[in-house]
């Protein structure tokens, strides 16, 4: 089952690939703008893990994705309370993002 959700001017599908929570964003054409799945914290780069412990001591609840955008640029989201933490593909901080959703 898909459930769609409109963020703004972009709509977000939610559905379970491979056992894996996945969301796929687009723009209001329908053009595909990236691709989320759910992950475990082990699959995350021990860098960009690293950096959340440290700066973010106390959080209880993290979730962590895998995102694809549509030019095939892979980043990991840690999202934190109400923030998304950025990092690129080998763990590295990009930014730190209010959450809308």
């Amino acid at each position: 089952m898909i459930e769609w959700k409109k963020i703004d001017s972009k709509y977000e599908a939610e559905y379970d690939e491979n056992s894996k929570k996945t969301y796929s964003v687009y723009d209001a054409t329908g053009k595909l703008i990236e691709t989320k799945v759910k992950i475990k914290e082990s699959e995350v780069p021990k860098l960009a893990t690293d950096y959340v412990y440290k700066n973010h001591k106390d959080p209880l609840e993290k979730e962590y994705f895998k995102t694809t955008d549509s030019k095939g640029t892979l980043t990991y989201e840690v999202k934190v309370k109400s923030k998304k933490l950025i990092f690129d593909s080998k763990g590295n901080y990009i930014k730190t993002l209010e959450c809308k959703e």
